[in-house]
């Protein structure tokens, strides 16, 4: 233990060095503790995919140059090592601009992803994906107030023992926006789909540009698909429509109310599914902010009927892994990618933030099972340049975990 905590120290000695030569420094965090966390809700979901258990090193730092953000984040657990959302921006022009590496979305930005359950395609569950993405704004010449956010994005999934061939992973979407009296109205179409890789008991799937833009149009497979493929639509696909609404009130008040309908075929793009998805309103002022959050996946288009067949939003036939990457969800923690379980999560989430200051507190209740709660609380506090603290969290049995942390200001 005490050689692999000496050859760890080495190599975080060694990336600040060499992070240190032309990019400014930011933040390094210490976190220790005597408990595996990985049953600990809060303290192992929405994580970026590393277990915070016994041994975890964190390393932040970003900045932005005339042409070029960068951001870069390290952390270094007892048997993981991620580079998870480290990535260089180029900026094309105001308005569109590249972005390289391990990032997470482009889309749904409204999201509160400190204190929120996570988005229902892609959230801060698992380690962000290698990808290269591009993003645009464009402003309506005629009407000011409307402008469009665009987008698309290639990803790359891992090889595992199921796939020989690293599968892609397809990102675009779409939002028109209205402002109108210090009110913001958005409404977007978000699409992904994994696609392409080699998979066993399944071969080597399409990957062609014809494939490619079959997958763009969210189209059948050609002849060299599987059959179902041809039947259906070629590879796995997930979307959502998105509904925002925010309002900025007095004293740097502000509301926020937002609706992601889930889909994974079309009869849940055609809203045959009701009100499947992730609702919720946020609250904030000045850095004050707390939100409450409802997620429902129980209808599956089947309208109570459940001899027809349902969408099994995370789950899939040939990419069995299903809305995964290295063993955590891609999106929404409270829905499993190993099986479909209907739920209905009621969550709220509260943070405050200073110069001196930091917590919050996370509270989800599985409406499903009534003796399920799950809580987390994170204190954080600022002493001139070092910050100390401490997290607790339960588990499913309701067992307790405590977590401390100790950082510095470089």
């Amino acid at each position: 233990m005490l050689s692999q905590l000496i050859n760890k120290t080495k190599l975080v000695v060694l990336i600040l060095s060499l992070c240190s030569f032309g990019f400014p420094k930011d933040s390094f965090q210490l976190i220790l503790n005597n408990n595996d966390l990985n049953d600990a809700w809060w303290l192992s979901k929405n994580r970026k995919g590393v277990a915070e258990s016994h041994f975890l090193i964190k390393i932040n730092r970003n900045q932005i140059y005339n042409k070029l953000n960068y951001n870069f984040e390290f952390r270094l657990g007892n048997e993981t090592m991620s580079f998870s959302n480290s990535y260089i921006e180029i900026l094309i022009n105001s308005n569109n601009s590249i972005r390289i590496g391990e990032f997470y979305r482009l889309h749904s930005t409204y999201l509160n992803d400190d204190i929120s359950s996570g988005s229902l395609l892609i959230s801060n569950n698992a380690q962000a994906l290698r990808k290269i993405g591009f993003n645009g704004k464009i402003t309506s010449k005629n009407y000011k107030n409307l402008s469009f956010d665009y987008g698309i994005s290639h990803g790359f999934l891992d090889k595992t023992d199921l796939y020989i061939e690293a599968p892609y992973l397809h990102e675009k979407f779409i939002y028109s926006n209205l402002n109108l009296n210090d009110s913001l109205f958005s409404f977007g179409l978000v699409h992904t789909a994994i696609w392409a890789g080699h998979v066993q008991g399944f071969g080597k799937q399409p990957s062609t540009f014809e494939d490619f833009f079959r997958i763009f149009r969210a189209s059948h497979g050609s002849d060299n698909a599987l059959k179902t493929d041809q039947i259906n639509a070629l590879g796995n696909h997930l979307g959502v429509w998105d509904f925002v609404f925010q309002k900025n009130l007095f004293n740097e008040k502000n509301v926020k109310v937002y609706y992601q309908h889930l889909f994974e075929d079309d009869s849940g793009f055609r809203f045959k599914n009701k009100y499947d998805g992730l609702w919720g309103i946020e609250f904030s002022k000045r850095n004050l902010s707390f939100l409450l959050e409802y997620i429902d996946t129980t209808d599956q288009s089947v309208n109570g009927d459940f001899t027809k067949e349902a969408d099994s939003y995370y789950n899939h036939g040939v990419y069995q892994h299903g809305w995964s990457f290295q063993g955590n969800s891609l999106g929404n923690p409270f829905i499993s990618f190993e099986e479909n379980i209907p739920v209905r999560i009621l969550h709220f989430g509260l943070s405050k933030n200073t110069k001196i200051l930091k917590y919050k507190i996370l509270l989800s209740k599985n409406l499903n099972i009534s003796n399920e709660v799950y809580y987390g609380f994170f204190f954080e506090r600022k002493l001139r340049k070092i910050n100390y603290g401490f997290s607790i969290a339960n588990n499913l049995d309701n067992n307790d975990y405590l977590q401390f942390s100790l950082g510095y200001q470089l």
